[in-house]
Formats: structure tokens, C-alpha cells, sequence
């Protein structure tokens, strides 16, 4: 493509000053339980990206222009796609579809993309990952706000000198997708072009492309039973242990009363990233169990068997 500003292309498709990609969230395993196959994001991701202004009506040769799959998606970390690649693939990425357009008579060029992931949670961390890439790069200025793109978003506007360029960006999680909308320019002169078509494309986006109910964060963990699932020996084992427990009720209450009461422990999935809130699984990196024990300085939780830091938290000077 030949435009005004003929950078913008090769940092539109190379990206080695931005990140497209990024909440400071640490990386964590993947869901225990997963579907044999992928699920299918319905509606389809092409159908769900917001129609574009007018003027940008030339395709430009990149990573977001039409089906994106992970390894294309990861090509704008440069040097580390192959991180990008790999939290792609720890955080659930389904598929990814996208536009990558040139207003030719302005030489701005925009993208325009959305990401599948299993779950919520998924979209979440990587876009904490992607958005902690962008405020530790040496172009980043300062977060573009936009109040109307709910409680999963960012904002990031980037420059550079030379060759002039400026980059708009808001990425945001609707459901279990992740969306963003990149503007670019050789002059300041994109923000509002990024804000109205993001605020577009959040109300253009479903609730979700994933049922939640298939959602990962939504499952029970392996080896976990659910209430209908119990079979008469279960029930009869359970009569049993209740009579046995009966007695023994008096004595704790005796014990707590003596010695203060001990911090309830958390119930964890087979594989400690997740505990149980009585509803459904939650994440050790979203937030700990507000009743388990804390260390002094409150900057750890007990899990029962080790100690975990609290998503968050800042330890407690000593005084």
C-alpha cells in the first residue's frame, strides 16, 4: 500500500515499537478440565466486528486482516511472540478474526479485532498481559479513558519522534472475547476516532460468542461431584458421618471458645488454581478467599498448604 506516511505500514504489520496485544495479571495454568475439542464461537467473529468509518476502505497486509490465528496474533510481540504465542495458548485462545484498513487520503491506518477465548478469565489475563506490555514500552504516554466500554477495558496512547507516528488503542473483554481498536497516525489526531469506534464496537459485541455455562472458570474440577450426582452409598455415608459428627459438635465448640477461632480452610480444584466460593470456581489470581488465614503482613493466604500471595496485595510496612 502507498500512503502519505509510508511507515505506517511496516509499524502497522511489523509493530516492534507497540504492542496491538496487553490489569498486571501473572500467567497461570491451564483450566484442569478441558473439552476434548474447541468450542465454536456463535455467533462468528466475523460477524460481530463493528461496520467501519467510510474512508478506510484499502486493505493492508498484516497480522488482523481476516482469520487471526494465535501464531498471527503473537507476530506483534516481535522478538517475543513466542511468549505471546504460549500465553495465548495457556489462556484459551479459540480463534480470532480481523480488519486492517488504510484511510489512503489521511494516510491513517486502523485495525480492528476480535479474540476468542474459552472463558472469561482467559481474555482477562491475556489482556492484562498485553496492556502491562504496552505501559512498559519506551513510546507509551499516558491511558485513553472511555467510560462507556464497561469494567474490562484499557486505553493506551502511544508516539514516537521518528518517524512520526501516534497510536490510539483500547482493548476490552466482553464476555469471553477480547476486542481492540487500533488508530494510527503520523500526527496527534486519532483519539476520538478510537474512542467512538471502540464505544461502537462494545455495543455492536454479544454478551458472549461462549455460552458462560461453558466457560472454564465454570466447571467443576475433575473428580468434583455435583449434588444430583450422588448415589445411595453416598447419601447413607453421609447420614453416617453426620451422626458421628453429632457428638463431637459440643467439644469443638468447646475448643474454639478456649483457644479462638481457627480461619476456615478453602476447598481447592486438583490442581490449586482454583478454590471453591460456594457458587463456582474462582481463580487464585483473581482474588484469595477473604476468610483464610492471613500472614502478618497481610500479603499472603493459606490454602492449606502452602501460602499463596493475595492477588493485590501490598505488604504491611513495619512500623
Amino acid at each position: 500500500m502507498k500512503n502519505r506516511h509510508p511507515d505506517i505500514e511496516s509499524a502497522t504489520v511489523k509493530r516492534p515499537l507497540y504492542s496491538l496485544l496487553a490489569l498486571s495479571v501473572t500467567s497461570v495454568a491451564v483450566w484442569p478440565v478441558m473439552a476434548a475439542a474447541a468450542p465454536t464461537p456463535s455467533p462468528s467473529l466475523q460477524s460481530i466486528l463493528a461496520p467501519v468509518p467510510a474512508a478506510y476502505s484499502t486493505p493492508v497486509k498484516g497480522p488482523y486482516a481476516g482469520q487471526i490465528t494465535a501464531a498471527q496474533y503473537a507476530q506483534a510481540w516481535g522478538k517475543d511472540s513466542a511468549n505471546a504465542q504460549s500465553e495465548l495458548a495457556t489462556d484459551g485462545f479459540v480463534d480470532g478474526y480481523g480488519l486492517l484498513l488504510a484511510d489512503t487520503a489521511s494516510g491513517r491506518v486502523m485495525a480492528e479485532y476480535v479474540i476468542a477465548f474459552t472463558g472469561q478469565s482467559g481474555a482477562l489475563r491475556f489482556m492484562g498481559a498485553n496492556n502491562q506490555r504496552d505501559v512498559n514500552n519506551v513510546a507509551f504516554q499516558h491511558v485513553d479513558t472511555n467510560t462507556g466500554l464497561g469494567s474490562y477495558y484499557f486505553g493506551v496512547h502511544m508516539a514516537q519522534a521518528s518517524p512520526a507516528l501516534v497510536l490510539d488503542s483500547y482493548d476490552f473483554v466482553k464476555g469471553n472475547d477480547m476486542f481492540g481498536v487500533d488508530f494510527f497516525s503520523s500526527r496527534d489526531d486519532v483519539l476520538a476516532l478510537a474512542t467512538t469506534q471502540a464505544q461502537k464496537q462494545f455495543d455492536a459485541a454479544p454478551a458472549s460468542s461462549i455460552p458462560p455455562d461453558d466457560w472454564p472458570e465454570n466447571q467443576r474440577p475433575a473428580g468434583a461431584a455435583s449434588g444430583f450426582e450422588m448415589n445411595q452409598t453416598v447419601v447413607i455415608a453421609i447420614v453416617a458421618l453426620g451422626v458421628l459428627l453429632a457428638g463431637g459438635i459440643f467439644m469443638a465448640m468447646r475448643r474454639r471458645e478456649a483457644g479462638g477461632t481457627r480461619p476456615m480452610q478453602p476447598q481447592m480444584s486438583a490442581d490449586g488454581n482454583f478454590w471453591w466460593g460456594g457458587s463456582n470456581w474462582i481463580s487464585v489470581t483473581d482474588v484469595a478467599p477473604p476468610w483464610a488465614q492471613r500472614s502478618p503482613d497481610g500479603a499472603l493466604w493459606w490454602d492449606g498448604r502452602g501460602w499463596r500471595p493475595v492477588p493485590g496485595a501490598l505488604p504491611v510496612a513495619p512500623l
